[in-house]
């Protein structure tokens, strides 16, 4: 929710409204509004094998190699309709009630790996709304844009104190001269999602 991510600001962690997935060349993040994909989009990956990272909270740190990307708490949270589609029967046995459209679920190896480790970041996908045909497209952002996709998918951003808030604009300039930030667009119902 919102203590979490505003906590990890205050201590100076910078963290992004993101799920996030292991493939084999690192971590990559997926940026969107609440009820746009994210979620779906990392159950599709870890249903398919690869370790799941962390869901709606993605904490970064920059070290001497590059940015990490650390793990969340092992939980994924879907409408009932998107878990009945995407996961394995043992998954529905962890289930629990988070709100009235969606369900947290727990990723306890029967379903999906959890990555317990930090797995170094290698790029950030912004899901861009689109409709039910979109072909997949993918574009590089430039760097400007990538800053304000950061800062526009940053937790709790208006909350903070306006130093932190600084500190924030400063870790966006920071990831997106590093990290590649790209806007992917995707057919985005269910029908298009293979098991």
């Amino acid at each position: 929710g919102t203590v979490l991510p505003f906590a990890l600001h205050l201590r100076g962690v910078g963290n992004l409204h993101a799920s996030a997935v292991v493939l084999p060349a690192g971590a990559v993040g997926f940026l969107a509004e609440s009820g746009t994909g994210k979620s779906t989009l990392l159950a599709a990956f870890a249903s398919a094998g690869f370790p799941f990272l962390t869901d709606d909270v993605l904490a970064l740190e920059e070290r001497a190699e590059g940015w990490m990307a650390y793990p969340g708490f092992p939980y994924i949270s879907l409408s009932p309709n998107t878990a009945d589609c995407l996961l394995e029967p043992s998954a529905t046995l962890a289930r629990s009630p988070l709100n009235k459209d969606k369900q947290r679920i727990a990723i306890d190896g029967k379903w999906a790996t959890f990555c317990d480790e930090p797995a170094p970041l290698q790029g950030l996908f912004v899901i861009t709304p689109d409709g039910d045909e979109t072909p997949v497209r993918l574009e590089r952002l430039p760097r400007a844009v990538a800053i304000r996709a950061i800062l526009e998918h940053t937790n709790s951003l208006p909350l903070l104190p306006v130093e932190v808030q600084r500190a924030q604009m400063t870790f966006a300039a920071r990831v997106a001269a590093s990290v590649p930030v790209w806007s992917l667009a995707y057919p985005r119902g269910l029908e298009h999602t293979s098991r």
